[in-house]
C-alpha cells in the first residue's frame, strides 16, 4: 500500500464496469466461488429494472488506491423497510474490498455519510439488495460452494467489518441434510414419516398438496400473500411487493421443479407451505467459458447432474403450528426428492426462529452448515 485511499461515487459506465469486474478479480482463488452470470450480478443493483429499487434508492462508490480499484459498495435507503418498521435505518451493500482496513473504513463512512444526509440513524448490511436476496457476511462455512440465491464471501470480511466499527446484529442459519444421513438414521426417519401420518390421521381436514406445471404462478402468489401474513415476526422481514413477486417467479420458474413446492390445507384455506428449488449453482460452477451465452447453452445438459435442493420456504398458520404441520411438510418433501437430491441446504433460518426446524432436530439431528452475519453500527450527528 502506498497511496491514499480515493472513495469517489459510481457515475460512469466505466465505473460501473469496474464495480462488477471487481468481484470476479477478488474471489478468482477461491475454490468455493461460484461465479454467477454477469448479467444476473447487474440486475440486482439496476435501478430500472430490479423492482426492489421502486421502493428504495442507492448510491454506489469505489475505493481507489493508486487509480487502481480495491473496494466498492453501495449505500441504500430501502423506503418500505421503514415505513414497515417505523424506523431510519439505512443499509449497505455489494461490498467487497481487499485485505485493506483504511479501504473498508472509508467506503463504510462514506456510505453513513450519504445515509446520514438524508435522515438515517443506523447502518446495517451487508445486503444485495435486501434480505430479499443475497445477504450478510460468511462466518461459517466459507469453504462450501453457496447455494442458489445464498451469499459467498471471504472469512476475513467478519474480522475486517469489526475493525471499522460495525457489530453483529443478527445472525441467520443453513442447515444441511444429505441422504446418507436420511438413510443413516432409518429409524428416526420413519419415525418422522409416520408423525406426518399420524397428524394427518387426527386432523382429516388437512391434506398435502403438490404444485404442478399449469397452478405454479398461482400458488407461488397465494404463498406469497399467505408469507407475507405469518412472517410479520421473522427478524428483518418486509412485505414482497406484487412487482417483486412477479419478477421473482418469472426468474425462478425457468428452474423450479413444481413437485418441491408443497401446501398444506385446512378444508380449502392454505395453512402451511414448504418450498425448495434445485441448486442451479452446481451447474453454473460446472459450466465453462467466460460470456453468459457461454454458460447459458450448456445449462440445459449440466441441470440434470444436479444433486443439491436448496429449501428456501417454509412456514405455517401459528394457529396450527403445534400439531407438527411443519414436520409433516418437510417429511413430505424430502420424501419425495429423495431419488433426485443428495443433499438437502436449509436457509435461511433466523437466530430468533430456530422453532421453524426444531420439531424436525429432535427427530434428525441437524447441525448448521453455514452462518451469515449481519453488522450495524449508529450514525452519530455531528
Amino acid at each position: 500500500m502506498t497511496g491514499a485511499v480515493d472513495i469517489r461515487p459510481v457515475e460512469t459506465a466505466a465505473d460501473w464496469a469496474a464495480f462488477h469486474a471487481l468481484r470476479p478479480a477478488l474471489y478468482r482463488d477461491d475454490p468455493a466461488f461460484v461465479r454467477p452470470l454477469a448479467s444476473e450480478a447487474r440486475l440486482a443493483i439496476d435501478a430500472a429494472r430490479h423492482p426492489f429499487w421502486q421502493h428504495a434508492e442507492r448510491q454506489a462508490f469505489l475505493a481507489r488506491r493508486d487509480g487502481r480499484v480495491v473496494g466498492r459498495v453501495a449505500a441504500i435507503v430501502d423506503r418500505l423497510h421503514n415505513q414497515h418498521y417505523g424506523d431510519r435505518t439505512g443499509f449497505f451493500g455489494f461490498f467487497e474490498c481487499e485485505d485493506d482496513r483504511e479501504a473498508a473504513a472509508a467506503l463504510i463512512a462514506t456510505a453513513g455519510d450519504w445515509l446520514r444526509a438524508r435522515g438515517l440513524d443506523a447502518i446495517r448490511g451487508p445486503v444485495n439488495p435486501s434480505l430479499k436476496g443475497e445477504f450478510g457476511v460468511v462466518v461459517l462455512g466459507n469453504d462450501d460452494p453457496p447455494a442458489i440465491m445464498m451469499a459467498h464471501t471471504p472469512a476475513r470480511y467478519g474480522p475486517l467489518l469489526e475493525s471499522v466499527g460495525l457489530a453483529k446484529v443478527h445472525d441467520f442459519h443453513a442447515f444441511v441434510l444429505d441422504k446418507q444421513g436420511v438413510l443413516g438414521r432409518s429409524e428416526n426417519w420413519t419415525k418422522l414419516k409416520r408423525l406426518k401420518e399420524r397428524i394427518l390421521a387426527r386432523h382429516p381436514e388437512l391434506r398435502i398438496e403438490r404444485a404442478s406445471r399449469q397452478n405454479l404462478a398461482a400458488t407461488l402468489k397465494e404463498v406469497n400473500e399467505f408469507g407475507n401474513r405469518i412472517r410479520e415476526t421473522v427478524w428483518g422481514f418486509t412485505p414482497i411487493t406484487p412487482a417483486e413477486l412477479a419478477f421473482l417467479t418469472h426468474r425462478i420458474m425457468r428452474v423450479m421443479i413444481p413437485e418441491l413446492v408443497l401446501t398444506m390445507r385446512r378444508d380449502d384455506e392454505l395453512v402451511g407451505y414448504v418450498m425448495a428449488v434445485p441448486d442451479v449453482n452446481q451447474a453454473l460452477a460446472r459450466a465453462r467459458g467466460g460470456p453468459d451465452l457461454v454458460r447459458l447453452v450448456q445449462m440445459p445438459f449440466l441441470m440434470p447432474r444436479i444433486r443439491r435442493a436448496r429449501l428456501f420456504g417454509i412456514g405455517a398458520d401459528p394457529r396450527l403450528r403445534a400439531i407438527g404441520i411443519l414436520p409433516a411438510l418437510f417429511q413430505a418433501m424430502i420424501e419425495g426428492a429423495l431419488h433426485r437430491f443428495d443433499v438437502f441446504e436449509f436457509g435461511w433460518i433466523s437466530e430468533a426462529n430456530l422453532q421453524s426446524l426444531r420439531a424436525v432436530q429432535h427427530i434428525l439431528p441437524m447441525e448448521p452448515r453455514k452462518t451469515y452475519r449481519l453488522y450495524e453500527a449508529p450514525l452519530i450527528r455531528t
